[in-house]
């Protein structure tokens, strides 16, 4: 028998104004993809030293929100962390995941730092 909650949330879905809850798809990706400058950048307390990128620190890497191509041009970030940007966005990707266990991928370049 569905709970009570259950019942509330299928009829929420019934609702005029309804709003279908988005998906995002993040990639995960090693941090050895990224230069120890773009790391020191994002761990940085001052978020101004990373332009417009939204972005989240957790314990083991960063979530980052790909921005738009015109944007991640002009970020204060190294041109691998653009490529990486580019390469996430132009793969159906909105976010990317940077994590030290996360995959290395050999189309990218790598740093050891």
């Amino acid at each position: 028998m569905p709970s009570i909650h259950f019942k509330k949330a299928i009829k929420a879905t019934e609702h005029k104004d309804f709003v279908k809850p988005e998906v995002v798809k993040f990639m995960d990706v090693s941090t050895a993809h990224i230069t120890k400058t773009d790391a020191e950048k994002l761990d940085s307390s001052n978020n101004a030293a990373c332009g417009e990128l939204s972005f989240d620190r957790f314990e083991y890497g960063y979530y980052v929100y790909i921005p738009d191509q015109s944007t991640t041009d002009r970020l204060p970030m190294s041109s691998a962390f653009k490529t990486l940007m580019h390469y996430a966005r132009e793969s159906g990707f909105r976010a990317v995941k940077l994590d030290c266990d996360a995959t290395n991928y050999p189309q990218l370049a790598s740093f050891t730092w």
